[in-house]
């Protein structure tokens, strides 16, 4: 996080203060001062969408996958994800060429990434709740065995999946 949200920032900082350095001593030697379009010649080329991506899938991974686990982790991904846009917004307009603008239709390749990872955090998640946790025992009758407990994972987690994909449709 700090080498893509601080380093910039203060990279561009330093730069500054050259720069500021550079426009004292033109005008010191009676040159005009540069102007504007100069200054955003210099700028960073904008980066390739690729690791804002990646970013927000790992982090999206992270949180669905093993909520049950450390309940305050999508807590912590959002918060995470709220500074990180700050910055990004910072450097996006301050720091770098603004990006082409290119139409498209949806974010591409990653909607099934994303769409797996969903799957796959509804198993992940009834696996711990059923494995890790003794809240079945605790609510039932008698006490489950482990093959009790997978059939039932396996019926829970296949009706989970039948209404999210009721819900996608």
């Amino acid at each position: 996080q700090v080498e893509d949200s601080l380093l910039p920032h203060w990279r561009a900082r330093r730069a500054a203060a050259r720069e500021a350095k550079r426009a004292a001593a033109r005008v010191e030697s009676g040159l005009p001062p540069e102007p504007r379009a100069g200054k955003q010649l210099r700028l960073q080329a904008a980066g390739a969408l690729f690791d804002e991506y990646n970013e927000r899938f790992l982090d999206f991974a992270t949180a669905t996958l093993f909520a049950t686990a450390f309940p305050l982790c999508p807590l912590i991904v959002l918060l995470n994800n709220a500074l990180d846009m700050r910055a990004d917004l910072l450097k996006l307009l301050r720091l770098r060429e603004r990006p082409l603008l290119i139409s498209v239709r949806g974010i591409g390749t990653w909607l099934p990434l994303f769409d797996t990872v969903g799957y796959v955090a509804v198993f992940t998640n009834l696996a711990i709740i059923a494995f890790t946790s003794d809240i079945l025992d605790r609510t039932s009758v008698g006490r489950w065995t482990e093959a009790q407990k997978l059939l039932l994972l396996v019926a829970l987690e296949h009706g989970v999946l039948l209404g999210k994909m009721g819900l996608a449709f």
